[in-house]
């Protein structure tokens, strides 16, 4: 453009910053908006939103912070979309400060009213710290705009709404307003059961959720009779996804009544537990590793109790859990307990080490093995497994969004199972690196999600003639490299097992041939009832000497034993492969 004679202008800026974003290219992008401060070139909101969204999608929240200031300091005004945007992020990543400091600063600083997404990144986020009355006050503020949908009985509460803007609820039809509505105020149930708050506000908050649905219900209805096809009615996709929320919503619903009914049998009789500390002694397995965001990749890493401790406050209210401790020297017990827990997980004589073991009551000498599921969403399957394995073997879930391991943690509390499963938020292979060597019987991996190209062009689709090992090895960010793949084999005792379950067979035959090429990794006789192998990886691994739901099962090897080939299998794995409860449900698999 310049060579041409040409003058760059904003437009030209965003759209170089939009492209660099959208292949990855996160320091390029920076780059273009310093070019444009060269030229004299204000790049506009736009480009700069674009850039605090590739940035915060890859968990770098300290540098989309940054992002915003600079935007500022260039006269660039943020619009709600900016303020979305970095509200997303700190879910993500579980800054609830951050958070509700960004919603004050929407309102003082830009005139910014919240709308529903604000309000539902802003209730989620309060609701994860355990702030429960921040979070009545922000989802009694909003209102539904559309006719007919106002009220929504938002009634009289124990809290007093705060004075500021009212959140807007737009965009959406009336039904799809008020079921958002509705999820909301099962997080504030939820959050005030996790806090141990009295019955009667859990209960009022169920019943305005329970409100919302079916006025929504009714919404929906009455749109069908009269036989509309616009907003609410538009297509079958919609319809089918409204209908699975719901559904979803009713499960979630269901949880929290039957823990109300358990929790009020044992208030009748009268057990004098101080509120808040039903939760207490569970947060030993809550663990939360602190981001790596800002260190060299090459430089070590370690965690400490102190370091565990600070994001638990960070992210998951444990300074409101300790306030609900009526007494001083019972808060500072409770807290030392904890901080002599976390200081046995993660030992400083070991460097820092996690042993995850030491998060379980077991007898000494009589630790149970250990199974470890990666990348485990909002921790459903998890959840039944560690459920149907009391007593067999423990369980660890780990996944890097801090708002999904919330989920988990509360649905293991809730459901009763929390003694048996330790919840980690972090980086998969973080962990892996701070896991202490052999310490886990079986790894699972669960529908991970492939190596997605960007920018490649088709010649770079999976079956233009790479090699399957080379795919698997793709530079597209993903967890399974080779570099995790040893990793999980460190964690491993000997003849423990990896498991990979997933729909997407091209996949697991690149993965298979990436742990047969790593070595260390044998293949298994059978992974369940009903697999069966899948012959047009055996008969590839055989010339090479080396779609349904499919399976690639391996186990670690002691060291001079000669392998079998990593195999592929078709099919659901079983208690063979350490599936305890195969017909788990999940989110994804229900979608």
């Amino acid at each position: 453009i310049v060579s041409e004679g040409l003058a760059p202008s904003a437009q030209t800026f965003g759209a170089l910053v939009n492209a660099a974003v959208r292949v990855g290219d996160l320091e390029q992008a920076h780059a273009w908006l310093s070019e444009s401060a060269k030229h004299g070139v204000n790049p506009g909101v736009v480009a700069y939103t674009t850039l605090m969204k590739g940035l915060c999608e890859s968990g770098r929240m300290s540098e989309a912070a940054q992002a915003l200031q600079e935007m500022l300091k260039a006269g660039c005004r943020p619009n709600l979309r900016t303020a979305n945007t970095m509200l997303r992020g700190y879910r993500r990543a579980g800054d609830v400060t951050a958070s509700s400091q960004l919603l004050q600063q929407m309102e003082s600083a830009w005139g910014l009213a919240p709308d529903a997404t604000s309000c539902e990144y802003g209730v989620a986020l309060l609701c994860q710290g355990l702030r429960v009355k921040a979070a009545r006050q922000l989802l009694q503020r909003s209102k539904v705009s559309a006719s007919g949908a106002g009220g929504a009985d938002q009634g009289a509460d124990d809290d007093q709404g705060r004075d500021g803007m009212q959140v807007s609820w737009e965009g959406a039809g009336p039904a799809a307003q008020l079921r958002s509505q509705a999820s909301l105020w099962t997080m504030a149930a939820e959050a005030s059961l996790l806090l141990g708050e009295p019955l009667r506000r859990v209960k009022l908050a169920v019943r305005r959720a329970g409100n919302l649905r079916r006025k929504a219900a009714a919404l929906l209805e009455a749109a069908s009779a009269a036989g509309e096809t616009a907003a609410e009615q538009a297509t079958a996709s919609t319809r089918l996804f409204a209908e699975f929320k719901e559904r979803e919503l009713e499960r979630r619903a269901e949880l929290i009544a039957v823990h109300i009914q358990r929790r009020s049998k044992s208030s009748c009789k009268g057990s004098g537990t101080p509120r808040g500390c039903n939760l207490l002694p569970h947060m030993c397995r809550l663990l939360a590793l602190p981001s790596a965001e800002d260190k060299a990749a090459a430089e070590p890493f370690a965690v400490s109790a102190g370091s565990l401790l600070e994001e638990l406050r960070r992210s998951y209210g444990l300074a409101q859990l300790l306030r609900q401790v009526p007494e001083v020297s019972q808060r500072k017990e409770a807290e030392g307990a904890l901080t002599a827990k976390l200081a046995t997980v993660a030992c400083s004589r070991d460097g820092g080490e996690l042993h995850l073991s030491a998060t379980f009551a077991d007898a000494p000498g009589k630790a149970l093995p250990l199974k470890v599921e990666l990348c485990s969403g909002e921790g459903e399957w998890v959840c039944a497994q560690a459920a149907a394995d009391v007593g067999q073997a423990h369980w660890a879930s780990v996944e890097y969004r801090r708002d999904r391991v919330f989920r988990t943690f509360s649905r293991a509390f809730l459901k009763g199972v929390s003694e048996n499963l330790c919840v980690v938020a972090g980086d998969a292979a973080l962990f892996l690196r701070l896991l202490a060597p052999g310490s886990v019987a079986q790894v699972f991996v669960n529908f991970p999600e492939p190596p997605v190209r960007r920018g490649r062009g088709e010649e770079g689709e999976s079956g233009g003639g790479e090699d399957e090992a080379d795919t698997a090895e793709s530079s597209a960010p993903h967890l399974l490299t080779a570099d995790t793949l040893r990793l999980v084999h460190r964690a491993l005792a000997g003849n423990g097992s990896l498991l990979v379950h997933s729909d997407n067979v091209t996949y697991l035959r690149q993965l298979a041939a990436s742990l047969n090429s790593i070595g260390g990794f044998a293949g298994v006789s059978n992974p369940g009832a009903g697999a069966v192998p899948d012959e047009d990886h055996r008969a590839a691994t055989k010339k090479k000497s080396h779609e349904g739901e499919e399976v690639s099962s391996a186990k670690s090897l002691p060291g001079g034993k000669q392998p079998k080939a990593v195999s592929v299998w078709r099919g659901r794995p079983g208690r063979e492969a350490g599936v305890v409860e195969p017909e788990a449900s999940s989110y994804f698999a229900r979608l």
